[in-house]
């Protein structure tokens, strides 16, 4: 065999390759080594066979394996994407049947509000009814009042002048008493339409001062800068938040080194929206300049200096006003006191001053609220008025309070900043109840004034005349301004 190659691989490189002749002659030659040479062919291609047969079906068989286990893996995703379809097929069902469920609900809803709206008109009464009767309340005291003076100034002219001054008085209280139960008819409604409609202000407020990003929205520059005492900043501060409610502003309310504490208006009320700034410097806005109006960050300038906008007090939006006129007999200080409200919450701290104040107080109803403002005020902005004087009110108003409550117990908070005041109601009026905070009169004095013990103190009388059930005060201080809104 070894010769047939060797003669093979010659005969394929001998110049007589292509010499068919000699190689049959060496092929007879070598016939006797044919078969030999047949038969190793026919081994060698059974054996290229056999190793390309093996060699295929393992090639197959790994890719029946890879198909096998392609399958299985999308047999897996199948079924897989099987369940997301139920899941979410279920889920859309769900929506669908919530879907009705809350179109059920809200027709249902509808139709109550619609029975509430006609049950409301039966329990209330109508707009042109609660303003007749305020005008007939005031028409007539006032008239009383007159009467009352024109006896008094000419008590020469009238016999038997203290009788005929005490049957006015009598009267009037009696007719007095005679409005509050035709009031009282309606008054949890009144009480529950201004609490709703206080909840809606409050809301509004709100989302005006707490805008997604502050550098969409335009803003109002506030600051607290000038000497004059806390109820004038509040009047500020409250006239700067209704103008930037009118004119669709967030609040930046600028108080660090405040007169009364230092870390300024956080120090005792809530912060009054998100911490936006107004970076460089930010042109002064009197409600008249077209330019500055469409300015995107302005500075509030002093009432004083500016013109007045229409929206000032004692303007009312006109979408709230007929609400409010319904239930308050004067809207814009229910308008106003939404705007007070909302910059005087109280932090934390504070709200546990005045919880603790009040229970150590023993603060209970009904009470009536005097707020007697000396000192600094007297011969420069008012004139003295005697305790004799706020007394008068207070005892009208429990003359009339017992004819529905008889034997009730007269009591009365006293909020000054002169300390001798409560001393003076207690010796001359032994027959009433009187509370007061020491700590706030003796801090409201010229020299501590200006201080975070002061601010303390005045928030607590402002706190208190607010939760009494009538005020007998002077429009010559600004807390009796707070208090009144």
């Amino acid at each position: 065999m070894i010769n047939v190659y060797i003669f093979i691989v010659r005969g394929y490189n001998t110049p007589t390759f292509f010499n068919l002749r000699k190689i049959f002659l060496n092929m007879i030659r070598f016939g006797k080594h044919f078969p030999v040479f047949v038969l190793f062919l026919l081994l060698l291609v059974i054996c290229v066979f056999f190793v390309y047969d093996r060699i295929s079906r393992q090639n197959i068989e790994r890719e029946l394996y890879r198909a096998v286990t392609d399958l299985e893996t999308i047999q897996e995703q199948n079924a897989e994407l099987l369940t997301i379809v139920s899941e979410t097929t279920k889920k859309l069902q769900a929506c669908q049947e919530g879907a009705q469920k809350l179109s059920l609900d809200l027709d249902r809803a509808t139709e109550m509000m619609e029975k509430m709206k006609r049950k409301a008109n039966d329990n209330h009464p109508s707009l042109k009814e609660e303003i007749a009767r305020r005008e007939v309340g005031r028409s007539t005291i006032e008239f009383l009042r007159y009467i009352y003076n024109i006896i008094s100034k000419h008590q020469h002219l009238v016999k038997e002048k203290e009788g005929v001054l005490n049957d006015i008085l009598e009267f009037q209280k009696k007719f007095r008493s005679d409005m509050n139960r035709l009031a009282d008819g309606h008054g949890e409604w009144r009480k529950e339409e201004s609490h709703r409609l206080g909840l809606l202000v409050q809301r509004r407020l709100n989302y005006l001062q707490s805008p997604k990003e502050c550098k969409s929205v335009k803003k109002l520059v506030c600051k607290v800068n000038n000497g004059c005492g806390f109820g004038c900043k509040v009047h500020h501060i409250t006239a700067c938040l209704i103008m930037a409610y009118a004119t669709r502003r967030t609040l930046i309310l600028e108080s660090k080194g405040w007169q009364y504490a230092r870390n300024g208006w956080t120090t005792a009320f809530l912060p009054l929206g998100k911490n936006c700034t107004a970076d460089g410097p930010v042109p002064i806005w009197k409600a008249n300049s077209i330019e500055v109006d469409n300015a995107e960050v302005v500075e509030m300038a002093s009432i004083e200096s500016m013109s007045r906008p229409s929206y000032f007090p004692l303007a009312v939006p006109e979408d709230l006003a007929d609400r409010i006129l319904h239930f308050h007999g004067d809207p814009a200080v229910w308008w106003i006191g939404q705007f007070v409200k909302y910059i005087t919450r109280p932090n934390e701290k504070m709200n546990e001053y005045l919880n603790t104040k009040r229970m150590r107080l023993r603060f209970t109803t009904p009470i009536v609220g005097v707020q007697i403002r000396r000192t600094d005020k007297i011969g420069q902005e008012a004139q003295m008025h005697l305790i004799e004087e706020y007394m008068t009110h207070v005892k009208e108003w429990y003359d009339v309070y017992e004819k529905k409550d008889p034997g009730v117990r007269r009591r009365v908070y006293i909020a000054s900043d002169d300390p001798k005041v409560f001393a003076e109601a207690v010796e001359k009026y032994p027959q009433y109840i009187f509370i007061s905070d020491k700590n706030a009169s003796i801090s409201a004095a010229l020299k501590t004034r200006h201080s975070e013990e002061s601010l303390r103190g005045i928030i607590l009388d402002i706190h208190m005349l607010s939760l009494c059930d009538y005020l007998v005060c002077t429009f010559s201080s600004q807390v009796t301004y707070c208090n009144h809104r």
